[in-house]
């Protein structure tokens, strides 16, 4: 099935005319529970319960759970959040453009295309600068022995 742009205007414009949803109607797992719990339950540990007695207290109140997944679930929240805090994303005002590729030289000797603007290193002097080879196979002068 085609769509036309306007189409898709269309139905982005109206995508962003729909209301907010009531988030507390939603349901939710065992595991994203004590990840929006994660907090309160950092905090009673500090307070001086123990993991069984939090536990208990969470299947008492309707969350029925062994102290094992509790741990399990938290430390997944925790690893979420961490990752959470290193990306960072950029603003889309300051998302920088995407610059156009640059052009490809013709192949050189050794086999890989070379940027237009980009010196081209033999590799044997390139070997010699930082002890690493760009490949396994470095050709011999001829020898007068052939």
């Amino acid at each position: 099935m085609r769509i036309t742009v306007a189409q898709v205007d269309d139905l982005r414009r109206k995508l962003d005319e729909l209301p907010p949803q009531n988030s507390a109607k939603r349901e939710v797992s065992k595991q994203e529970a004590i990840a929006l719990m994660a907090d309160q339950v950092a905090k009673l540990q500090q307070r001086g319960y123990a993991m069984d007695e939090i536990a208990d207290y969470l299947s008492a109140n309707g969350l029925a759970m062994s102290v094992q997944t509790l741990k399990s679930y938290l430390s997944r929240a925790r690893r979420v959040a961490r990752i959470k805090q290193r990306r960072k994303p950029i603003p889309e005002k300051e998302a920088p453009v995407a610059a156009p590729p640059p052009e490809l030289k013709s192949t050189s000797r050794n086999g890989r295309r070379q940027l237009s603007g980009e010196p081209q290193v033999d590799s044997a002097k390139n070997e010699s600068s930082t002890g690493v080879r760009s490949s396994g196979f470095v050709p011999r002068e001829d020898s007068p022995i052939i």
